[in-house]
């Protein structure tokens, strides 16, 4: 499950590369606001480095259910990142790490690259920050709790008496 095997590249010259192409499922912690719905899929190619592996993911799909902010009800989102990359490190001997920088590592038992957290934290970054299901989406009233989407209530909507956060300023 989104681990790939890189023993050869580990003995390969510099400059080798191997690609492969992945459709596999992923959780994702319910606390993280979204569901996937369908596999990750995409192609992930390997370049063997003096001292890392560059792992470079293409083409990356996925559909996510998500709930709107404004009306609480469900709704897909298509999850499409055309690229993205991290470097795992195969060794540190003359190879000095910068600090804050993000480490991964190559696990040297297994051989293996892990991508299910990188995939993970590219999900969450490309998905929106307040999900919405659509621009024109009206919300629930703020008084009887109706879904203006659906219905309409009888509640009378002072535009005034709204509490805007830029009204102090």
């Amino acid at each position: 499950m989104l681990s790939f095997f890189v023993g050869s590249l580990l003995k390969a010259s510099e400059g080798t590369k191997h690609t492969e192409s992945f459709d596999d499922p992923l959780k994702i912690k319910e606390t993280d606001g979204l569901k996937l719905l369908t596999n990750v899929s995409g192609k992930v190619k390997f370049l063997k480095l003096p001292h890392e592996i560059n792992v470079r993911v293409e083409d990356f799909h996925t559909v996510a259910e998500a709930t709107c902010n404004r009306c609480l009800n469900s709704f897909k989102i298509d999850l499409e990142i055309p690229l993205f990359e991290r470097e795992f490190i195969i060794d540190l001997s003359d190879r000095a790490l910068m600090e804050g920088e993000d480490v991964r590592y190559v696990n040297k038992r297994t051989n293996e690259i892990e991508l299910a957290d990188v995939i993970r934290e590219e999900i969450l970054l490309h998905f929106p920050p307040i999900p919405v299901c659509s621009d024109s989406c009206k919300g629930l009233c703020d008084k009887c709790f109706t879904n203006l989407n659906e219905n309409t209530c009888n509640c009378t909507h002072d535009p005034g008496s709204r509490v805007s956060p830029f009204k102090l300023l």
